[in-house]
């Protein structure tokens, strides 16, 4: 690869200089290294520079075609021993989706990155991982999660790790310190990390922190040591040629002259960085936003509205082509602003409706009280108080609403932490030994390159992010509903409290109205102590009711009637006692079908399928059976301490052509069976012959149908699931595990458009 990128990368070290030097000369320039690179074949790139190529691609802000490399390169790492190059392409995948703004992403693949390093043992990548979790807390507002992050990444470094890692660290938290207001903090921080640049001579580190240093004073109001730094960098960079640092030494000093108010000058000052990028064809859509962003803000203070527009324009364009919802509607209400300065209110208004609508969509809150302040303003040019004033109502209205989650959020958290150290002896312990040991890693039934394993995972995170609605989980046995609930409980604001599973079938129905709400001493035979019960002990927590068609019909009544009023009355007592709890179910069971034929109650489906997530069985997602294969392989191996075997295709290939009806517990089973017993260093397909029967390949775990068999009985399942959703197609599809479309197209396929009116129950034939 030297001849396409001076410079060699290794492939059996941790982070050091040659990698760093490799991703530092991409982000120089990341449009020659993609140039570089297409020259050469595919299949001649190893995976350092299918890296590398993922990471030019996130400077060139082509974050599809990133995310669809670093998947790619995701699945060939985890068949890797170089765990290295697992927590690195994990890394640039929270990358992706820190730009993608996918928070629920960023924080999951921060945390498999985190994993990987710990496996690989490299206490400069651990290092320099939790230097990204601590960014990532930090852009969140969690302080102290953030500073924990940096403690631990500072305790990471030795006196053999990377002088390019120290800077790194000290670099990282003078970030942090600096977003928190900690400007003490930060400038010491800074200041050592330019320490360590300059005793290795490292131009390119001297500038990035002579840069931090100008935003620091900067933000401190000390004008003329911002003045002296940035004059510094510019005549450095200048020397050295490193005009695209150079670039940021001209922008910020154009922010500092808009800050002092003079306009002239600032203008000036982006103006030149406008020529600059233009003349080395520098093409970084985040910076050419934030430069036309502010070319915009300069004009505007000169009041030179018409110019104002057309570089906001621009910049709506560039953001346009990133796909950046976020920042478009940002750049609207500054548009807003220059058109309200130029009385066009009515123009105004149209974009700050569409602001408002896709903020409220998104519940992106500080952007929705932005656009409603905007809004009043416009309405307030033209002394319409009235209207005025009921857009402020709703920013106050949204705001209190806002603190109330907050409190609420606070109130939660510490209670949970009370519970956790009073309920720690009676079983807490127990529990994260038992999720250790059986779940391992939480996402382990999710790992894969699947569309299907795309979309169940990212509804779970959407599901974790909404802390109190029911979730209905269903599948097959052994698809992972239970790892599933798990994860949805260890990504929601509840993580910090209980995860309460419980066994529907595992428990006696005489004693399940006990179990679930309580009872007091003496209650009644045997009942020496009381007990809280399965909702008051998962309280401000999760509570997993797994196979939830096992419940018996009187107990689903009081369930109900728990789930809707949030208290339980242990048995004994006339006391109510409420709780906040969220509640997860499962069902390997057609649930609509239950409920016509009157095993389950009707009002009680309705009220658990707010989120209705299906697993799919992995006969269907056969692509994803490698890499939950080498993570179960990883798991054994290193459990009985053993040599990691090599897999052969063809051995993936015998897995492809089963039917799986036991699904990941089977595949499970499988690997731990071969890790203990098989004798070799290589697995082939003759290696699952003893496992895996022949006559069971290519069939399912039942006779095949006929198709007019099939047709029958998908015609009769559609009928009772419409007649259980009041004909209603979303909630239809929602029961069904498929989309609208599909039930449209079937409905049409069976000539069943009659059972798609509401309350309707006439057979048609």
């Amino acid at each position: 690869m030297e001849s396409v990128w001076e410079v060699s990368v290794p492939q059996n070290t941790s982070i050091d200089h040659d990698l760093f030097d490799l991703l530092r000369s991409i982000e120089l320039h990341p449009s020659e290294f993609l140039e570089k690179l297409r020259q050469v074949p595919a299949c001649d790139l190893d995976p350092y520079m299918q890296l590398g190529r993922c990471y030019a691609l996130i400077h060139t802000c082509a974050y599809q075609e990133a995310e669809a490399g670093i998947l790619d390169l995701l699945t060939k790492a985890l068949n890797d021993s170089d765990k290295r190059l697992l927590a690195t392409s994990y890394l640039l995948a929270s990358d992706i989706a820190h730009n993608l703004h996918r928070d629920y992403q960023e924080e999951l693949y921060l945390h498999q990155a985190l994993e990987s390093a710990k496996i690989a043992q490299d206490q400069d990548l651990i290092a320099y991982i939790l230097c990204y979790k601590a960014l990532y807390y930090q852009r969140l507002n969690n302080r102290k999660q953030a500073l924990d992050r940096l403690n631990l990444a500072a305790g990471q470094i030795s006196a053999s790790s990377a002088p390019r890692v120290h800077y790194r660290v000290l670099r990282d938290s003078g970030t942090v310190f600096f977003n928190f207001q900690l400007y003490p903090k930060a400038l010491d921080c800074t200041a050592k990390a330019l320490e360590i640049s300059l005793k290795h001579g490292d131009i390119h580190d001297q500038l990035m922190c002579l840069n931090n240093l100008s935003s620091l004073y900067m933000k401190m109001e000390k004008y003329e040591e911002a003045y002296r730094i940035l004059q510094r960098g510019i005549e450095l960079s200048s020397d050295h040629n490193v005009i695209i640092r150079k670039l940021s030494f001209i922008f910020n000093l154009g922010v500092m002259l808009l800050k002092q108010g003079k306009g002239e000058q600032s203008l000036e000052s982006f103006i030149e960085c406008e020529e600059t990028a233009k003349k080395i064809g520098f093409e970084n859509k985040t910076f050419l936003i934030e430069l036309y962003s502010n070319l915009a803000g300069s004009y505007t203070f000169l009041k030179h509205h018409e110019s104002a527009l057309v570089y906001l324009d621009q910049a709506l364009e560039v953001s346009a082509k990133i796909g950046d919802r976020y920042q478009m509607a940002e750049l609207k209400i500054n548009r807003a602003n220059v058109l309200c300065g130029m009385m066009r209110t009515a123009e105004a208004r149209e974009l700050l409706k569409d602001v408002i609508d896709f903020a409220r969509k998104g519940k992106h809150s500080d952007l929705y009280r932005y656009a409603l302040s905007n809004m009043a303003d416009s309405y307030e040019l033209q002394k319409d108080y009235k209207t005025a004033n009921k857009y402020l109502r709703n920013i106050n209205k949204a705001y209190r609403n806002e603190m109330q989650y907050v409190m609420q959020e606070q109130s939660a958290k510490h209670s949970a932490e009370i519970s956790a150290l009073v309920n720690e002896l009676k079983g807490v312990k127990e529990q994260a030994q038992r999720d250790q040991g059986e779940l391992g890693d939480i996402s382990f039934g999710f790992l894969g390159i699947s569309n299907i394993r795309r979309d169940v995972l990212d509804k779970a995170l959407k599901a974790a992010h909404h802390p109190y609605a029911t979730v209905l989980i269903t599948g097959e046995t052994g698809t992972g509903k239970d790892v599933l609930a798990n994860l949805i409980h260890n990504n929601s604001f509840r993580r910090e409290a209980r995860f309460v599973p419980v066994n529907m079938a595992a428990i006696a129905e005489n004693l399940m109205e006990s179990a679930f709400f309580g009872h007091v001493k003496g209650a009644f035979t045997g009942a020496n102590v009381g007990s809280k019960g399965f909702f008051m002990e998962a309280h401000r927590g999760t509570l997993f009711l797994d196979e939830i068609s096992d419940m018996p019909l009187p107990l689903q009544a009081k369930l109900l009637r728990a789930l809707e009023s949030h208290k339980v009355t242990p048995v004994g007592s006339s006391k109510e006692l409420e709780f906040d709890t969220r509640v997860i179910c499962s069902s390997n069971r057609d649930l609509p079908n239950l409920v016509e034929r009157g095993v389950f109650r009707r009002d009680l489906y309705y009220r658990l399928n707010t989120i209705t997530i299906n697993l799919p069985p992995l006969r269907e997602r056969p692509e994803d059976i490698k890499p939950i294969t080498v993570f179960f392989v990883d798991k054994y191996c290193r459990e009985i301490n053993k040599t990691r075997p090599t897999i052969a295709d063809s051995f993936y290939a015998y897995l492809a052509k089963y039917s799986f009806p036991g699904n990941i517990r089977e595949l499970r089973n499988i690997v731990e069976h071969l890790v203990i017993m098989h004798d070799g260093n290589t697995w082939t397909d003759k290696s699952l012959m003893h496992l895996v029967s022949p006559n069971k390949l290519n069939h399912d775990s039942k006779p095949a149908k006929s198709k007019g068999v099939a047709d029958s009985e998908e015609k009769s399942k559609l009928i009772s699931t419409l007649q259980a959703c009041n004909g209603k197609q979303k909630d239809t599809a929602q029961c069904l595990g498929i989309s609208e479309a599909t039930l449209t197209r079937r409905i049409k396929q069976y000539h069943l458009e009659v059972y798609t009116r509401k309350g309707s129950s006439k057979h048609k034939t």
